[in-house]
């Protein structure tokens, strides 16, 4: 199964993945996955198959996975961190 740069992001934010998780899944770098989600470098047939191996992926969850990231708004990259108060 093909997947897109943007389907990928879409699928770590609703998955609560940092890059490195993702690359660790796919047997390549975080900074890999930062290259493919900027655009930067083209999604590899082996990140796209330990993608959709390792999270069980179908046509049909990965539809139900974009819909959960557009019906939630998922964007940040990380939770905003409280500052410490000195």
């Amino acid at each position: 199964m093909k997947i897109t740069a943007d389907q990928l992001f879409k699928i770590r934010k609703v998955y609560r993945l940092t890059q490195t998780d993702i690359g660790a899944l796919c047997d390549v770098s975080d900074a890999f996955i930062n290259q493919i989600e900027h655009n930067k470098r083209s999604i590899t047939d082996k990140v796209c198959a330990g993608i959709t191996r390792e999270l069980n992926l179908t046509p049909t969850k990965l539809q139900q996975i974009i819909d959960i990231y557009e019906k939630f708004d998922i964007k940040s990259e990380q939770p905003e961190q409280e500052q410490e108060i000195s």
